[in-house]
């Protein structure tokens, strides 16, 4: 008997060393001396996303992807003008974006491997600013068509039929981003937010701060804030992180002036806000609390942008030159440089 136990306490103790360093898959047990296979669920490695960005480095902006361990990088534009403002579909195998290729700023969809290029907007006017909705049926953008100077917003199916214009006002609605839901709305006009029902009713103004304006605005996981980046200026600018929930109540300063904070994205989870804090990465907690720095450097860190499973943040930073791609732990911990070239890498944005 205490063989037998012996000889299963070595049996567990390899098995235990395998999973820790080897994946999935048929592997050989020097103990049992044959193969033996190890499940996904006993795998201790993590898991492995694409992230799309935009990057001069061939002399103008097109649209990558890249592994999060900074393998397979793919360039999924390759033409002579700007692809930019590049936004993930829901089920992360297509790219919405913007692109000048044909003269003017249209909207265009691609296939992650860089396949089926189809363009859904013809307009000489330029639309801007495309995003997916999350149920994957429209695409929200902006466009200053129909002679306008101010942009309006607009939505068209992903295969560019049905485009139907939202607003009609006499300033520019801008920044367009959708409700978890699909249900709703929310852009930027005069400065203010507003929200409105996905078919361009019920536009309703969620803030009334007449000297701030609105920029960079997220929409909470759960659907009950909007965080943004609020400039105000009288003796100088001072740009800080807010959250104020749907119905416009609750106006929140998060960071209250202490520096420059751009560019906030919620969590996947819903409890947390990513930014560039004084250029720096930093997460603070959505009710003001708990302010981390994560990714701290003299140089410009910018464009957080957090994985699905809350593991990890990417964003850009110049701190080795030229801008490049990063990812970090949530924790602060296992800072990765993804991509090495002489151009500037920009925007990262997780595949879902």
């Amino acid at each position: 008997m205490k063989r037998l136990l012996a000889s299963l306490l070595v049996i567990a103790s390899f098995t235990v060393f395998i999973l820790a360093v080897r994946p999935q898959g048929m592997v050989h047990s020097q103990v049992l001396n044959q193969r033996v296979f190890l499940p996904l669920v006993a795998r201790n490695y993590p898991a492995i996303y694409k992230i799309a960005f935009q990057s001069d480095r061939d002399g103008n902006d097109e649209i990558y992807i890249i592994n999060s361990d900074g393998t397979n990088l793919i360039r999924l534009t390759n033409n002579l003008y700007r692809d930019f403002e590049h936004n993930w579909s829901p089920d992360g195998s297509k790219i919405v974006f913007v692109s000048e290729q044909d003269g003017n700023f249209e909207i265009y969809t691609v296939n992650g491997d860089g396949s089926n290029l189809t363009r859904l907007t013809y307009n000489p006017a330029d639309e801007l600013y495309p995003r997916w909705s999350p149920n994957g049926l429209k695409i929200v953008f902006v466009s200053d068509r129909y002679g306008t100077s101010n942009d309006e917003v607009y939505t068209i199916n992903p295969n560019g039929t049905e485009e139907t214009r939202l607003t009609n006002n006499s300033t520019s609605d801008e920044y367009p981003v959708w409700s978890p839901d699909s249900s709703k709305i929310a852009y930027v006009a005069s400065g203010e937010i507003y929200v409105m029902n996905a078919g361009g009713t019920g536009q309703t103004k969620i803030t009334s701060k007449s000297d701030m304006y609105v920029y960079d605005i997220d929409w909470s996981p759960n659907g009950n804030q909007i965080a943004f980046r609020g400039e105000v200026c009288h003796f100088g600018c001072i740009q800080d992180i807010y959250v104020v929930n749907v119905d416009g109540s609750g106006l929140l300063n998060l960071t209250n002036g202490s520096g420059v904070s751009l560019n906030p994205k919620w969590s996947p989870a819903g409890t947390k806000i990513a930014y560039s804090c004084n250029f720096d990465i930093c997460t603070i907690n959505a009710n003001g609390t708990n302010l981390v720095v994560l990714a701290s450097n003299p140089a410009t860190d910018m464009y957080p942008s957090c994985s699905s499973d809350s593991h990890s943040l990417a964003f850009s930073s110049n701190r080795d030159g030229s801008f490049e791609i990063y990812i970090i732990n949530s924790d602060g911990s296992g800072l990765t440089r993804l991509t090495t070239n002489v151009g500037d890498d920009w925007i990262p944005i997780w595949q879902p």
